[in-house]
C-alpha cells in the first residue's frame, strides 16, 4: 500500500492455473490521513498488453481464474 489517504493497492497474489499465471490484487480505500480504517473497494486482475507491460482491469470480488485473462503462460 502507498500514499497517506485515498485509494491503495494490496499486494498482487500470485497463481498458477490451467496453463496460466494469474495476478490478482485488491484495491482499498482510506478516508483521511493517518486513518487505520480501510474499506474495500474493487478486486482487479493484471494482463499484459501487445508492449508487454502490465495492464490492470476490475473484476468481482471473488472472481473465478475461468473468466478472466491470464497474466502469463506457465514457465516450462
Amino acid at each position: 500500500m502507498m500514499g497517506t489517504h485515498g485509494e491503495f493497492f494490496g499486494e498482487p497474489r500470485r497463481a498458477e492455473w490451467d496453463g496460466g499465471v494469474y495476478l490478482v490484487r485488491d484495491v482499498w480505500f482510506r478516508p483521511k490521513p493517518r486513518q487505520y480504517a480501510h474499506t474495500f473497494i474493487r478486486c482487479e486482475y493484471a494482463t499484459k498488453d501487445e508492449a508487454g507491460n502490465q495492464v490492470w482491469h476490475e473484476c468481482a470480488e471473488g472472481v473465478l481464474f475461468a473468466d478472466i485473462q491470464p497474466f502469463e503462460k506457465v514457465a516450462a
